[in-house]
């Protein structure tokens, strides 16, 4: 069956009425797709101001999360601290980089009946501490204070009932599964692990009928479980497959890998009236590469992310309290707050 069907009529009056129907040309000025890429919002809600939103998913999604906070929105998810941290930087430690290891939170959080206990989740090490194979903390803890976090990190994806909006994105499609216990990882799996029980774990490219069938569960849960005016935005992170495990070259892995994820996000999407597709992976992906990347050349240059997220505060906000919040967020290389549609001329980025 079609994703969509149209009549004859409804889509030549779609070509002509809608303003993003055609490809940008460079004769255009300003332009949708340099150097800064700009694909047109069709919000089918608003965002209220200063509400609460949860964020699920990769680095990216902490970047967003950093910037929803700097726009005045309230992130529960995000005021979550493990002792161990103390005064370390929490960057990545609630990372999730597949719907698979996404449902495994919310599934832990609403319907424990379906898991397995945690504690049977935990990968030993020689010196008698753990690791959790849901989180990419990289500080070895006793099982007790494993167990004891894990109920914490549950409490914290309960808060995502009372947020009327929820963001995912979606990261990678290369998981270990842990055949002991049923689920995938949310790590890649260490040597030390792999050759304590070489029998327990595989290494899975995952296909599109079992990253769909996820994240379908996945909206499946929050409607049934969380805030009755749900919203949802779905994303794709734009950030690489960094190093694939198969023979292939990363390159390659990471185009599949984001070229399924986007064809999931499209399908749920049309499926669920309450998510909308947020296309933040093409508006890093279509930009100018000196402007949208750090160095590494694998993480999103900060102040690009800036422009992702003030563009979609407006969009779903539409209130000038937010534009005014964004233009003083912006990076003074950029000549205009509402989508950044040209750039000044500025030197390149330190690195460039």
């Amino acid at each position: 069956m079609p994703l969509e069907s149209l009549t004859a009529m409804a889509a030549w009056s779609n070509l002509r009425k809608n303003p993003g129907s055609r490809w940008p040309a460079r004769s255009e000025v300003p332009t949708r797709l340099e150097p800064i890429c700009q694909p047109n919002l069709q919000p089918s809600f608003k965002l209220q101001p200063a509400e609460k939103v949860f964020t699920v998913g990769s680095c990216f999604a902490r970047n967003v999360e950093k910037h929803l906070a700097r726009l005045g929105y309230n992130l529960p998810g995000r005021e979550y601290v493990p002792k161990e941290l103390n005064n370390l930087p929490l960057d990545g430690f609630m990372n999730k980089f597949t719907p698979q290891s996404m449902l495994n939170e919310f599934l832990w959080a609403f319907e424990p009946d379906e898991m397995p206990d945690s504690s049977e989740t935990f990968l030993p090490q020689a010196d008698g501490t753990v690791i959790d194979g849901q989180l990419m903390s990289k500080i070895n803890v006793s099982p007790e204070r494993a167990y004891e976090r894990r109920q914490e990190i549950t409490d914290t994806f309960r808060l995502s009932q009372d947020c009327r909006v929820v963001v995912f994105t979606l990261g990678l499609v290369e998981a270990w599964f842990d055949k002991k216990t049923g689920i995938y990882l949310n790590r890649a799996l260490s040597q030390y692990n792999a050759s304590l029980e070489p029998d327990r774990f595989e290494l899975h490219v995952l296909s599109f009928e079992e990253l769909y069938t996820a994240t379908k569960r996945l909206m499946s849960i929050l409607a049934k479980h969380g805030h009755p005016d749900l919203r949802i935005l779905l994303t794709v992170s734009p950030v690489p497959l960094l190093a694939t495990f198969t023979q292939k070259d990363v390159l390659s892995a990471n185009t599949y890998s984001k070229s399924v994820l986007r064809t999931v996000a499209e399908h749920i999407s049309y499926e669920f009236d309450q998510v909308d597709y947020f296309p933040s992976y093409e508006s890093v992906t279509l930009s100018d590469r000196t402007l949208a990347w750090r160095d590494d050349l694998g993480h999103v240059r900060d102040d690009l992310v800036s422009v992702i997220v003030s563009n979609m505060a407006e969009a779903y906000a539409r209130t000038k309290v937010t534009a005014d919040v964004a233009r003083k967020i912006l990076p003074k290389n950029y000549t205009s707050v509402d989508g950044i549609k040209q750039l000044a001329a500025a030197p390149k980025p330190d690195g460039a």
